[in-house]
């Protein structure tokens, strides 16, 4: 079922302010006011849900000059995905209006050369959900006397390995699972991703990866899989049937066709911690704001995998 975010009061603030302001005439300034807002997953405390984003950055363009540029929180901690700001602009004068949210803290992000050239680092873990961000653009904008809602999408494609469970204890989740426990039954999994090649600089104005930028040899470093994960019931359903989420990872991707690449997810628990299972997967299709999910038996037999690719990653508001 897809949902909005609900953002009855900050639009009902929006709309107080806009009935407060007078037509600006031709060449006058005045406040354009915008609510931006963070798109939420179909399940609420699903993984990529949004909920980590905490800072609005924005830059203000007349053709290829910068005019302004900022940063906001959110609007409340009760309204976390959705972010509200004032601009002084001038009547029939025509912007570029840039939005890139983010976990404020996270420095896999550099937008040191403005966000025409946000630039992505994959250094760090793996698994890591502060990584999930969000833009949008909003091009030959005009002032108006009526608040602006901007609905902001996702520049990653997500890349989900999922270990298929069932009641049965033959499944490939049931079997491996007392071998990922301790021996007070406690989750121990992590896991690795890699890629021969990745995307590194985005252009918000275009909403593309910017050509020419690209880290080779990607390695995201072991971390904790899904013992978080489980809790909630962060599953992956396909054709009536269920797999466990082993590994998730955002890589950028082109909104352009679908990519192809290679990737490689390496698995240590309890009794392989020093010789991790590694699962390589050719001809990978990746696409700007997709998951990727990619289902079999990730623990036991076999080397055969379902790969499913979904817009809008499973359930968000897209527009």
């Amino acid at each position: 079922m897809r949902r909005i975010f609900a953002f009855v009061a900050a639009v009902a603030m929006l709309a107080g302010a806009a009935s407060c302001q007078r037509e600006a005439a031709p060449g006058e300034a005045s406040k354009a006011v915008f609510s931006v807002v963070v798109p939420e997953s179909a399940t609420k405390a699903d993984v990529s849900d949004g909920s980590l984003v905490d800072k609005l950055y924005y830059e203000v363009y007349v053709g290829e000059t910068l005019m302004y540029s900022g940063d906001v929180d959110p609007v409340s901690a009760s309204n976390p995905k959705t972010f509200s700001l004032e601009i002084n602009l001038v009547k029939g004068i025509t912007y570029d209006i840039l939005f890139w949210a983010q976990k404020g803290a996270q420095t896999c992000y550099d937008l040191t050369n403005g966000l025409k050239q946000v630039m992505v680092s994959y250094e760090g873990d793996a698994n890591d959900e502060t990584r999930d961000a969000f833009y949008a653009a909003c091009k030959n904008f005009q002032l108006t006397d009526q608040p602006t809602t901007v609905y902001l999408t996702r520049p990653f494609a997500q890349i989900n390995f999922g270990s298929h469970s069932t009641s049965d204890s033959t499944s490939d989740w049931e079997t491996a699972l007392p071998f990922m426990q301790n021996n007070d039954a406690t989750l121990t999994l992590e896991s690795k991703f890699e890629a021969p090649e990745l995307p590194t600089c985005f252009n918000v104005l275009d909403g593309n990866v910017v050509e020419g930028y690209v880290a080779e040899n990607v390695v995201l470093d072991f971390a904790d899989a899904p013992a978080t994960w489980a809790s909630y019931g962060s599953d992956i359903t396909y054709n009536n049937a269920t797999y466990k989420r082993v590994s998730m990872n955002y890589v950028l991707a082109s909104k352009v066709g679908d990519e192809l690449t290679q990737v490689k997810a390496s698995f240590k628990h309890n009794f392989n911690a020093t010789s991790p299972l590694e699962q390589v997967v050719l001809h990978v299709p990746v696409k700007q704001n997709f998951r990727t999910n990619i289902l079999g038996n990730v623990f036991t037999e076999g080397n055969e995998f379902t790969i499913i690719v979904r817009p809008g990653f499973d359930g968000d508001f897209i527009r």
